[in-house]
Order: structure tokens, then C-alpha cells, then sequence
């Protein structure tokens, strides 16, 4: 008979993937776990349509998770993921997907697409962004003040389908604070759903699942609605929570205007909310004087008439360029160029490259930040920078992209110096002399740090001679540099790099075995006890008001302190007293006991002589009847 569990699935006997971390976490969205500048935005995040987008998960077998991730497609026809579980192929359609994540598709819901630049720029202002922005691509999550950077952070970190570079986030994202912010019926799930459209694309699908906590919530529908089968074996999924402490706190007095919270953000939340009724009793901010550069940005990019030109003289290039590539003479003339092939070959390599990259999953969908993929003709330019991932990027110049999409390049002396076919015989050298040159480099930037100018003018042997002294830097420079995550290669500004996110301490614990050591326990036992170290620090009372001004909040803290103090020193005075007290008690009535004792000693003493005469005298007696 055969074993039902050697083929309940053929999932199993594929490598199982893993799900990819720092992205599209579970977000605890009680406010009372997150820094007090926090409380109010995290409890109006708690009444918004978004909750089950932030906070629903599923656990699931990871070999029905890995084998329906790999097998899923996008088909952008019918707007359906296609995919394959339990040997059974089955889809999931967009309006599916956006119920089991809490969000509707009302035809009534805003468009994304209507919200403009200048609606973006203006609400970034009437919140504290603090620079004049231009663009969407010019965006930093850094110019927010404290809770609208975090609210920023928890939406890209439990939404986002990128794991790191946060400024580099989509206009979608910047909608989505835009909907929150004002407290509109926005279609979130659109935004939503293209982002799990974008995990399709992923440059580590091979080896990593992007957006789990979205496949999970899918694989389970699937599961329950193909019945099937979990075996005890199963290993389950697991996905990761945003800890509170990846948010980095930032100094509310660098920003000159905080926004409060929209007023009809607060009429959307219900009134049995205690966190908010404290809120609304707070004063709100008035709304913000824009200076004539931000007005200015504004007017800008409400402005479609340079985008307009813009477009059209992209599609008169690409339309003219195939054409002039597609004529017989051009040709004849790469034939008898003898020189023409080997660049022609190279640049074929790198487009077989290119799509080789972007057919991985077997998709009907181009993912639209592919450098060959053309802007899209028949959508709008906002869709087109949500599923990019970039913003309002401007598009590309047309003389570098025609060239990769035609065959016969146009002008062979300008395909010729293209960067792309150059890359790709640099490793297959490898040159010997390429593995010792960073050495020195690094040793020269660690030592000779303030004699950078002097190489200039005069190398003079002593700064040769430096290195071999100086062995701290070691020491130094082992926490500075973050660990990268596994399987990734270190690349500046890449995706694994979020140095938002790293934390480390550059002190290290002292040991008990080493002399030397700046502290061990033998100096913490040679040191006075606790009350007689910080005795003579406590009696400093601070000096009265100087001339200078201080702020409220220190007079306050100053105040309370000196209370506190005075608290305290009468406290411990009355300790003193009481226990004085005590041990004056406990004195006399050890002395009486002592005395007592004494007496009952001398008493005992005397009964005992008295009894030792008295058997003498007995056995005397005796003794002197015996003899008679």
C-alpha cells in the first residue's frame, strides 16, 4: 500500500524558500508600546481602513508557500495571479485578494490616480516638511517631523514590497499618507495589490518569498478552499513584527512648524476612543504660512503641459529611430563593416541577459522598472511611477533606450561606447592584480587620516612607516560596519542597505581576568559604597534663575527635582529617627534581659550549694550508720 504522505504533494520535494526580512512586517498597532509623540498618529492608524492591511497574517506549511509563490504569474488582462497548490492550478482575482485584507472595491472610493504632485507637495508642507521640494524622486523621509516620519516608517514597513531606502518610496506610498492624512474613501487596495504584483519580480524570487505575509494570507484561502490537506510534518511560516525600537527618535526642536492632525481625520475616529478625546482637548496648529519658493513647487507640479511636450517627443524618437534601423541600406552597411560584429554580439548578450531577468516567472506582466521596458502609451504617468517603485522620475533620454530595444542599431558610433556590453568582460578576466589593491587603500585611509593633503606635494617616508604603530583602528571600526544579510552581496545604495535599522554599542563588556582593563570588579569593590558616593552630588542645589532664559519644561523638571530631594531627605530623616529609636529600645531591653539572666545565674548558683550540702551531710549520716 502506498504511503498517502508520499503524495499528498509534490511541493515538498522542492527547495523551500524563505521569506524575505525587513519587509511587509506585522505592525502591533497599540499605541501604548510606541514613544509618546506616537500615541495619537498610531491610534488614528487603529481606526483606518488599513488595520487588517498592517496586522492580518496567516501560518502556513512553507512548502505550499514556496511552491505556490514560484509557480504564481501575473496576468494583467484579466487582472488576475495565477498559480499552482497541491498539484491543482487555480487565481485569485484583485477584488478577492482586497477582502481578505479588509479593504473594498467601491466604485464610489478615489482614484489614486486623481490625487496630483501639488496635493502631495502641499500636504508634506502642512505637516513640517522642512525643504522645498521639486520632485517626488527629491523626497526624505527625514524632513518629516518626529510622528509623521514614524507614521511614514510603519506604513512602509508593513505595506511596502522594498525592503530598504524608504526616500526612494513610490508616489503610491505618498498617497497612502496623503489618504490618511486627509481621513478620504481612497481605493488603498489598488495600491496595495500592486505592490504584491511587484513581488512577482523580485530579484531574489529564486531563493526568497516577497511580501510573505501577503502570500501567506493567499496560500491559506487556497488551502481552504482547494481542503488541503496539512501533514504533521509541516514546517509553518513565519513572519516577522516591527520592533518599536527600529524607529530612530529624532529631535522635535530641529523643525520649525508641527502638524497636528486633520481635522477630518479626527471626525472619522469614534468617540470612544480615550486616547483622541485627550487629543481634540489639545490646541491644534494653525495652518502654515508657505513661503513663495513652496507656493511656487506647488504651481509647478500641478503643471502638465512640459510633461506633455515631454512624452511626445519621446514617442516621435522611438516611433522614428525602428524605422531608420529597419531599412535594407543599414544593412549592407553593418555587412561590409568588418569591425561591426563583436560590438553587435556583445550588445545581444546583454539584451538576453536583460530578458532573461524579466521572463524568471514565466509572466505575461513587464515589470515597469525595467530599464528596456518603454514607458507605458495607453496609462497614465501615475500608475506608471506607483508600479515603478521610483516617484515622479522623469523618463529616460530616448538616444540611450532606442538603441537596446531595436535589433539594427541606427547609428553604429553611438552603440558602440554604450556601458551595458562593457561590464561584462570585466569578471570574466579577473586580473591577479585586482585582489591585493584594496589593502593598501584601506590601510592608508585608516591611519593617515589628517595627511591626506600632504601626498600632494611631498611623500615623505614617515607616513609609510605609521601603519605597523597604530593597531587600535581594529578595535574601532568592527561595529561601524553593518553585517549584511545572507546570500546578498554588499553594493552601495542597494536594497539590503538600511542603516536606519542598525544598532550597536561601541562598548564592550569588561572581564574579571584582565589587570589592565579600564574597569573590573576589583576597582567597582575598592570603590565606596553607593550612599557615600552620590551623598556629596546630592547636597548641590542648583543656583536660582540666571539672566539667560530657560524653557518651562527644565523649570518644571528643576522644581520637581528639588521637591523630590526635599522629599526625600525628610524621609530619610525620619528613617533615622525610627530607627535610632528602635535600636535604643532593643539596647534597653537587651540589658534588662541581660540583668535577668544574671540574677536567675546567681539563683541557680545557690540552690545548687545548698543542694550539694545537704547530700554531704546525708551521705555523711549514712556513713555513720554503716559503721554502728
Amino acid at each position: 500500500m502506498v504511503d498517502s504522505s508520499s503524495i499528498h504533494d509534490t511541493s515538498i520535494r522542492q527547495t523551500l524558500l524563505t521569506i524575505k526580512p525587513q519587509q511587509n512586517l506585522i505592525i502591533d498597532l497599540a499605541p501604548f508600546i510606541y514613544d509618546p509623540y506616537m500615541l495619537y498618529v498610531v491610534e488614528c492608524l487603529k481606526y483606518s481602513p488599513l488595520v487588517d492591511a498592517l496586522s492580518e497574517v496567516e501560518i502556513v506549511p512553507m512548502s505550499c508557500l514556496s511552491h505556490l509563490y514560484s509557480t504564481a504569474y501575473y496576468d494583467k488582462a484579466a487582472e488576475r495571479i495565477h498559480f499552482e497548490i497541491h498539484n491543482e492550478k487555480t487565481s485569485i482575482s484583485k477584488h478577492r485578494f482586497c477582502a481578505l485584507i479588509g479593504l473594498s472595491q467601491e466604485p464610489t472610493l478615489v482614484n489614486p490616480e486623481s490625487i496630483s504632485t501639488g496635493k502631495l507637495f502641499s500636504m508634506f508642507y502642512q505637516i513640517g516638511y522642512t525643504e522645498t521640494l521639486t520632485t517626488i524622486t527629491k523626497f526624505k523621509k527625514s524632513c518629516f517631523p518626529p510622528q509623521w516620519n514614524a507614521l511614514f516608517t510603519l506604513l512602509f514597513k508593513g505595506l511596502s514590497e522594498r525592503s530598504a531606502d524608504s526616500d526612494g518610496a513610490s508616489k503610491s506610498f505618498m498617497i497612502v499618507l496623503y489618504g490618511l492624512y486627509h481621513g478620504i474613501d481612497l481605493d488603498y487596495g489598488s495600491i496595495i495589490y500592486q505592490q504584491l504584483v511587484q513581488s512577482l519580480h523580485s530579484s531574489s524570487r529564486h531563493s526568497e518569498i516577497s511580501c510573505g505575509r501577503y502570500w501567506s494570507i493567499i496560500t491559506k484561502w487556497a488551502m481552504d478552499h482547494l481542503h488541503v490537506p496539512i501533514m504533521v510534518d509541516y514546517l509553518l511560516s513565519s513572519i516577522a513584527n516591527f520592533h518599536t525600537t527600529k524607529i530612530i527618535v529624532i529631535d522635535p526642536t530641529r523643525y520649525s512648524f508641527l502638524g497636528s492632525i486633520h481635522n477630518t481625520k479626527l471626525a472619522c475616529v469614534s468617540t470612544t476612543s480615550t486616547v483622541l478625546q485627550k487629543y481634540r482637548k489639545l490646541p491644534s496648529s494653525v495652518p502654515r504660512e508657505l513661503t513663495k519658493s513652496m507656493v511656487h513647487s506647488i504651481e509647478e507640479a500641478d503643471k502638465p503641459a512640459k510633461r506633455g511636450k515631454r512624452n511626445e517627443t519621446q514617442n516621435e524618437t522611438r516611433v522614428t529611430k525602428p524605422t531608420k534601423g529597419q531599412t535594407h541600406k543599414k544593412r549592407k552597411s553593418d555587412k561590409a563593416a568588418p569591425s561591426q560584429p563583436q560590438p553587435r554580439k556583445l550588445q545581444k548578450t546583454a539584451r538576453r541577459l536583460i530578458l532573461q531577468s524579466s521572463t524568471d516567472s514565466e509572466s505575461e506582466y513587464v515589470p515597469p522598472k525595467h530599464k528596456s521596458a518603454p514607458p507605458s502609451e495607453s496609462e497614465s504617468e501615475s500608475s506608471d511611477d506607483e508600479a515603478s517603485g521610483r516617484g515622479d522620475t522623469p523618463p529616460r533620454s530616448p538616444t540611450l533606450e532606442s538603441p537596446v530595444r531595436s535589433l539594427p542599431p541606427s547609428h553604429p558610433h553611438v552603440t558602440i561606447p554604450l556601458s551595458i556590453p562593457l561590464i561584462f568582460p570585466i569578471p570574466t578576466s579577473q586580473p591577479s592584480t585586482t585582489i591585493p589593491i584594496p589593502i593598501p587603500i584601506f590601510i592608508d585611509t585608516t591611519t593617515t587620516t589628517t595627511t591626506t593633503c600632504a601626498h600632494s606635494t611631498a611623500p615623505t617616508p614617515p607616513v609609510t612607516t605609521e601603519p605597523p604603530l597604530t593597531i587600535e583602528p581594529p578595535i574601532t571600526t568592527k561595529p561601524l560596519s553593518p553585517t549584511p544579510s545572507i546570500g546578498t552581496t554588499p553594493v552601495l545604495g542597494g536594497e539590503d542597505l538600511e542603516f536606519d535599522s542598525t544598532y550597536f554599542s561601541p562598548y564592550r563588556v569588561q572581564s574579571d581576568e584582565g589587570d589592565d582593563e579600564p574597569i573590573t570588579k576589583r576597582h567597582l569593590k575598592a570603590t565606596p559604597p553607593l550612599p557615600n558616593a552620590i551623598k556629596p552630588l546630592l547636597q548641590l542645589r542648583l543656583p536660582p534663575r540666571s539672566a539667560k532664559k530657560r524653557p518651562k519644561k527644565f523649570e518644571k523638571l528643576v522644581s520637581e527635582a528639588n521637591l523630590f530631594w526635599d522629599s526625600l531627605q525628610a524621609a530619610a530623616q525620619k528613617n533615622t529617627q525610627t530607627l535610632n529609636a528602635s535600636v535604643d529600645n532593643l539596647q534597653r531591653s537587651l540589658q534588662a534581659e541581660r540583668s535577668k539572666l544574671e540574677s536567675a545565674h546567681q539563683a541557680i548558683e545557690a540552690a545548687n550549694a545548698t543542694m550539694h550540702d545537704k547530700v554531704n551531710d546525708r551521705l555523711t549520716e549514712l556513713e555513720a550508720e554503716l559503721a554502728v
